[in-house]
């Protein structure tokens, strides 16, 4: 079995369905302006990783 972790996305009318393949039972859903937002954020680098060992 591979141990790969995969973030999944799918879109529904309106929405956006994202959940990680390593706990398929717990799904986030947006809506499409706000995941646009994100991405967009992303994109452009304004997102940042915590330091090493903070969450």
């Amino acid at each position: 079995m591979s141990e790969a972790h995969c973030a999944e996305i799918a879109f529904h009318e309106d929405r956006v369905w994202f959940r990680n393949s390593q706990q398929p039972e717990t799904v986030l859903t947006f809506e499409l302006p706000v995941w646009a937002t994100f991405v967009a954020a992303a994109k452009a680098g304004a997102l940042e990783a915590p330091p090493t060992g903070q969450l």
